[in-house]
């Protein structure tokens, strides 16, 4: 079965401020941005509510709304990449809503994803995230 994947072209960017948190077993990069991106074609909103990071990984809590009046049926993906301050990739990681555990993700549906990246000794500076859909 061929599985068409729609971008959603949605591209959200969380910027912190990394003062002396270094120290903080868990380090809020950026609290309660709320930063959304519904560019042109775009089948949801996407925010980034929070991005924090503890031991090695950077965590970000991202809300996914599907504003469309399209239905997904099998799942929606939110990618995030995370950045240092020289915005050089540190890692990336996906977490999906799935149709299996939700229903189908119809017009309307909302949900909140954790989704950590693996630091490795870097300092996280920055998170962008986006979203695929299989429909």
């Amino acid at each position: 079965m061929l599985k068409r994947f729609l971008p959603l072209v949605l591209l959200v960017a969380c910027t912190g401020v990394r003062d002396a948190l270094r120290e903080d077993e868990q380090q809020d990069i950026a609290a309660a941005v709320g930063a959304t991106s519904t560019k042109a074609g775009a089948r949801g909103a996407l925010s980034v509510d929070r991005v924090y990071s503890r031991d090695d990984y950077g965590y970000a809590i991202v809300s996914y709304r599907n504003t469309s009046d399209q239905t997904f049926r099998e799942r929606v993906t939110v990618r995030c990449d995370a950045l240092d301050g020289a915005r050089q990739k540190l890692g990336t990681n996906t977490r999906s809503f799935f149709a299996d555990d939700h229903g189908p993700i119809k017009p309307g549906f909302e949900g909140t994803l954790e989704i950590p990246v693996r630091l490795n000794g870097a300092t996280l500076d920055r998170v962008e995230c986006w979203t695929e859909a299989a429909n």
